[in-house]
């Protein structure tokens, strides 16, 4: 255990030193959610934009119409071309099109006023805008029109809530990414060692291949705090990306578990690469598509063929994880399955690593 902790000291103060790996491993947090925080880190209270075919033209028509026009927060657009307006929306240049059917005010009275919404369910954050938006408005207009009071007196309560922006929904990837990208170069690292004779020395002492791994792993674990911190804190600080004080916790237990199993996948790279070069060029290979596979960016739904294989990939488990919890505060009782993934994805390639380390080429 005293070799252990003596090497453990060793590893951080090497970690520490290496202004390269600090720099690289940081700086990477630190750009990442800046470029994508200011890209994506609106408000989410931009005007929709909504066009509108009246085919009505009645007096009810026009009073919808101006309630619609009316709206902050909408930005209405006015057109007899019904498929004009489709194809903007199909283009993303709406986020829906309302149209006023024949008949619409005649038939309000009677409830059978037809009204076709056209929405793109592939923004969930603008769908779900639309209908509450529009159904709202309908509401507030049928019931002036049939000219009937509520039966019930109901107290408003005003209520904030906040939309989910594209900056929240892209911090949980980032932050799996950036850990990724942070942990899995240390089978690099070992290679080079291994490559210029140092692994070769350490032999000669009492150091045992689990105490030099182990003693990284600790390393690493602290460097992925660090990074995991200063990703949250520009995502908060600058951003405005919420963030509870009960998630703390259920992150943190991903952050260990996540970069348990990135480490290990290195490891079992550096084990079985003799060259740098290609160990590098491998860690491309294998992180590049996880990040695109897992999620780093946006939900994915793969392939039947892959499916399989990006269910045993542990960045797809640390982002679902992640997400999880930083949109729909989900605990860890939730989140078993992942964590589960992770440790056992971790631990198969840590053991099979300690069998073949090599201290030598």
């Amino acid at each position: 255990m005293r070799v252990f902790l003596k090497m453990t000291r060793l590893q951080f103060k090497m970690v520490l030193r290496n202004k390269g790996v600090m720099v690289s491993s940081i700086g990477l947090a630190v750009i990442s959610m800046l470029v994508f925080g200011t890209v994506f880190g609106g408000d989410g209270s931009q005007p929709i934009g909504m066009g509108l075919v009246d085919l009505d033209k009645s007096v009810v028509s026009t009073q919808l119409t101006a309630a619609l026009k009316n709206n902050p927060s909408l930005r209405v657009t006015e057109s007899d071309q019904v498929g004009q307006l489709v194809d903007d929306l199909k283009n993303g240049k709406q986020a829906a099109v309302v149209v006023l059917e024949p008949g619409f005010g005649a038939k309000l009275g009677q409830a059978e006023a037809k009204v076709q919404l056209y929405i793109d369910t592939s923004d969930l954050i603008g769908a779900a805008r639309s209908r509450g938006t529009v159904s709202a408005i309908f509401d507030s207009v049928s019931k002036q029109a049939a000219g009937f009071k509520d039966l019930i007196q109901v107290e408003e309560q005003s209520i904030t809530v906040r939309q989910q922006r594209q900056i929240d929904l892209l911090t949980p990837g980032m932050l799996g990414m950036t850990l990724m990208f942070a942990n899995m170069p240390i089978g690099i690292f070992l290679i080079g060692w291994r490559e210029r004779g140092t692994l070769k020395r350490l032999s000669a002492t009492p150091l045992k291949a689990w105490q030099l791994i182990g003693s990284q792993i600790v390393s690493q674990l602290a460097l992925s705090f660090v990074q995991a911190a200063v990703i949250l804190l520009i995502a908060v600080n600058l951003f405005e990306v919420r963030m509870e004080a009960s998630w703390l916790g259920a992150i943190s237990v991903f952050v260990v578990a996540g970069s348990f199993s990135l480490i290990s996948l290195g490891y079992a790279i550096g084990n079985f690469v003799k060259k740098q070069q290609a160990g590098q060029s491998l860690v491309m290979m294998v992180s590049l598509p996880m990040m695109l596979l897992g999620g780093s960016y946006f939900v994915v739904e793969p392939p039947s063929f892959l499916k399989p294989l990006v269910e045993i990939l542990p960045l797809t488990h640390l982002n679902r994880a992640f997400r999880q919890i930083m949109l729909n505060g989900a605990t860890l009782d939730s989140l078993w399955l992942n964590l589960c993934v992770l440790l056992t994805f971790g631990i198969v390639l840590l053991v099979l690593s300690i069998r073949t380390f090599q201290w030598s080429k």
